[in-house]
């Protein structure tokens, strides 16, 4: 699908119908908030989103799973299906994984877990990385993402699945 930029009267940007946006940073109501970075970045396209690092922690920052690694992978793996949703794409829309994991025996589980939650999809481009740690001890995987989203997004839309104060 070509994209089709255009001046309206007003002198304002417009692409395919919608004004045109800059980067558009958000912090949906349904992942955890870090005044560091944000969960969700959309680039100037509208369609391609950068998922940040997603870890086995419910929207309260709460560690999931403990430590389980088939558990902790299966929230990272929900926490992953949150940001899809909330721009509308599907685990076919994923185009590149990087995998940071802290012991390769984690690997065979993490490898089961995906096939199991990707039920039949290919799996995406992934760069799979071993580290030492992560941010908290507790974290035993940390998955981020870049999507492409199936149709243009607005962020006036988004921002409204924020959290009501983000500060």
């Amino acid at each position: 699908m070509a994209l089709c930029l255009v001046v309206a009267l007003s002198g304002a940007p417009v692409a395919n119908g919608l004004p045109a946006q800059g980067t558009c940073k958000i912090n949906p109501a349904s992942l955890a908030y870090s005044p560091g970075y944000a969960q969700l970045v959309v680039a100037p396209d509208r369609r391609t989103v950068y998922v940040a690092g997603q870890v086995a922690q419910d929207s309260t920052g709460a560690l999931l799973g403990g430590a389980d690694p088939a558990a902790q992978t299966r929230a990272v793996f929900g926490n992953l299906r949150r940001a899809l949703d909330v721009v509308g794409a599907g685990w076919a829309d994923v185009l590149h994984w990087n995998i940071y994991v802290t012991a390769a025996e984690l690997v065979p589980v993490f490898r089961q877990v995906r096939q199991e939650v990707l039920a039949g999809v290919a799996p995406p481009a992934a760069t799979l990385v071993q580290v030492q740690g992560l941010a908290r001890s507790d974290w035993l995987l940390e998955v981020e993402a870049v999507v492409t989203a199936p149709r243009l997004l607005d962020c006036a839309t988004l921002r409204r699945r924020e959290r009501p104060t983000v500060p």
